[in-house]
């Protein structure tokens, strides 16, 4: 098993390989351990936190943070967001 190296020494950072938004990893030392959301919860890439599957938009955050370096540095594009 490898080892996720964390970009910031401390906190946490989305899993951006899994298919849905419910592992992330825990930062300690820019070491990252994979941890899951609670049943019924999904990771938010931009608040960095676990919130109820109904306010997190996980397929929709997935394609606004693939393919950018950005998603690297915590940056947050909010017009992806926005519903059409």
């Amino acid at each position: 098993m490898s080892s996720y190296e964390c970009h910031e020494e401390h906190g946490k950072e989305p899993d951006y390989e899994a298919e849905h938004c419910e592992t992330y990893y825990s930062c300690h030392d820019h070491h990252g351990s994979l941890e899951h959301c609670p049943h019924g919860h999904q990771f938010d890439f931009h608040d960095k936190e676990c919130h109820e599957d109904k306010y997190v938009y996980c397929q929709e955050q997935r394609k606004s943070y693939s393919g950018h370096d950005s998603h690297r540095l915590g940056i947050h594009f909010m017009d992806d967001f926005n519903e059409d």
